[in-house]
C-alpha cells in the first residue's frame, strides 16, 4: 500500500510529528476539496485536534477541541485498578513491553476493531496507575491510549508501542532487546501484599534505572569522545557488584531514546578525547 508522508504540528503545544498516510485517503477526493484527519491522543502528543490536507498531502491548517486528559480530573474516581487487573486483561508479555516503552519516553497505543464500552481497566483509569508507577519527575498525562485501528493506519507513526486488534505488536519503535528487567520489576512488585503499595516499588525502580541512565547521560555530556572500555571501567566502579552487558544495552536504549543523548561519542578503537577537566567523580584506571 502506497503512502505519503506529511508533517503535522500540534496546534496546542507545537510538538512536531511525521506521519504516514494511506494514498487511498487522497484518491478518494479526486474531485479535489479538503480532506479532514482526526489526530488522537498519542499520534503526535497527548492532545487531540483535526489536521486539514489538499489532494497532494501538503498540511492546510488544524482545528482544536477540548479533549486533553488531565489526570487530577480523575484522581477521585471510586474505582481504582491494580497490577493484577492489568496484568489479568493485558498479558504479561504486553505489560513487560508497554513498561520498556515508558522507560524510552514512548507512547502506547492498543487498537481495536470497533468501539467498545469500557471496563474497570479504562484508558483514564490505566494513565493514572502507570503514572503511579513513575517518579514524579517523570510522570505525564497520557502514556497509554486506545482507538480504533482503521482511525491509526489513516496516520501512522513509529515512535509509538502499538499492539494490534490480535494482542500482536504492529510497532515497536527500538532494536530487539531482552525484557529481563521488566520481568524482575514485575516479579518484585508481586512479592509485596498490600496492592497500593505495589506501584511504589515500581516507582522506586525506575527512579533507580533514570538517576544511572541519568549519570551515563552526564558523562557523554562532559566528553567529546569516550573510549568504550572507560566507560564500562567507569559503570563498574559506579554499579557494583554486576554490571552486565544486558545492562549496558539498557541503559544505552533510555539514555539514547529518553535522554536524547549522543551515543556517537562512544568510541570503539580510538582515543577519547577530553571536552575539559572530568569532575571529581569521574575518573579513569
Amino acid at each position: 500500500m502506497s503512502e505519503k508522508v506529511t508533517e503535522i504540528q500540534c496546534p496546542i503545544c507545537q510538538k512536531n510529528q511525521t506521519i504516514k498516510v494511506p494514498s487511498t485517503v487522497f484518491e478518494e477526493k479526486k474531485g479535489g476539496g479538503t480532506i479532514k484527519i482526526q489526530i488522537h491522543e498519542g499520534i503526535c502528543c497527548e492532545h487531540s485536534f483535526l489536521a486539514f490536507f489538499d489532494i497532494e498531502g501538503k498540511n492546510r491548517g488544524y482545528e482544536t477541541f477540548d479533549t486533553t486528559i488531565d489526570l487530577t480530573d480523575y484522581q477521585e474516581s471510586k474505582i481504582e485498578i491494580f497490577l493484577r487487573d492489568v496484568l489479568k486483561k493485558f498479558g504479561d508479555h504486553t505489560i513487560y513491553l508497554m513498561l520498556h516503552a515508558i522507560l524510552l519516553n514512548s507512547s502506547v497505543i492498543v487498537l481495536h476493531d470497533k468501539y467498545v464500552s469500557e471496563d474497570n481497566v479504562s484508558t483514564k483509569r490505566l494513565n493514572i496507575f502507570l503514572n503511579k508507577c513513575l517518579p514524579p519527575k517523570y510522570q505525564k498525562p497520557l502514556l497509554f491510549t486506545s482507538m480504533l485501528d482503521l482511525d491509526y493506519y489513516k496516520t501512522q507513526i513509529e515512535t509509538s508501542l502499538v499492539i494490534n486488534t490480535s494482542g500482536i505488536v504492529e510497532v515497536q519503535p527500538w532494536d530487539d532487546i531482552s525484557l529481563e528487567y521488566e520481568k524482575k520489576v514485575i516479579s518484585d512488585a508481586l512479592k509485596i501484599l498490600d496492592p497500593h503499595l505495589q506501584p511504589v516499588i515500581l516507582a522506586e525502580e525506575f527512579r533507580i534505572i533514570f538517576e544511572n541512565c541519568s549519570y551515563f547521560y552526564d558523562i557523554l555530556k562532559e566528553w567529546h569522545s569516550i573510549y568504550f572500555q572507560d566507560l564500562i571501567k567507569l559503570f563498574k566502579a559506579r554499579f557494583p557488584p554486576k554490571f552486565s552487558e544486558y545492562n549496558y544495552a539498557l541503559y544505552e536504549q533510555v539514555v539514547k531514546s529518553r535522554f536524547k543523548g549522543d551515543m556517537s561519542r562512544i568510541k570503539a578503537s580510538e582515543k577519547a578525547k577530553k571536552k575539559k577537566q572530568p569532575s571529581s567523580t569521574i575518573f579513569f584506571f
